[in-house]
């Protein structure tokens, strides 16, 4: 005898980008906001800076690349964010993502100032998967204009204004194990 033919769940004719959703809980696929938010970007005569490297950055993202190679093969058991993709979808090196922003408020260049603008000017959003980097690193132009993001956005965004406020700032980011978050 013949055996009929196992029927498609939903699950399996939803076609969305890996990174893009999650299915912890098979009954409900989450969308990721910022993977949506980044697909929807559309400039009209977006910034060159957005659609391509310059030969330099290019030169730099090479010698980016062969690091996160030999890092790997030291520590095959951590993970770098060192060049993940724009919302254009073009692999930048994280330092070029990071441009300073000025603001035209005075207020704004206090470090306390700044960080408490942050924190209530965005609305914050998990990462859809907590112990993965996000596939997607958006400008802080763009993270200020969406007015939303996850805790690498803010990490962006509060970097940004404050290298435009003149102080020395970095991008520094870690994994800490469950019990402590």
């Amino acid at each position: 005898k013949a055996r009929p033919k196992r029927r498609k769940n939903r699950l399996d004719k939803i076609e969305m980008a890996e990174d893009n959703i999650d299915f912890t809980d098979a009954n409900r696929p989450r969308v990721n906001p910022k993977e949506s938010r980044c697909s929807k970007f559309r400039y009209s005569e977006p910034p060159l800076c957005y659609t391509q490297n310059t030969p330099k950055e290019e030169l730099v993202l090479e010698h980016v690349i062969e690091y996160a190679k030999q890092f790997s093969l030291i520590y095959d058991d951590r993970e770098l964010l060192l060049y993940p993709k724009n919302e254009c979808g073009v692999v930048k090196f994280i330092c070029t993502t990071l441009r300073p922003t000025k603001m035209a408020f005075l207020e704004l260049y206090d470090h306390l100032h700044c960080a408490k603008f942050v924190a209530n000017f965005l609305d914050y959003e998990e990462l859809t998967v907590p112990n993965r980097f996000p596939s997607v690193i958006p400008s802080p132009t763009n993270i200020l204009q969406w007015q939303a993001g996850d805790c690498f956005d803010f990490a962006m965004a509060l970097t940004s204004l404050l290298i435009g406020a003149g102080y020395d700032a970095y991008f520094v980011y870690g994994k800490a194990p469950r019990y402590v978050t």
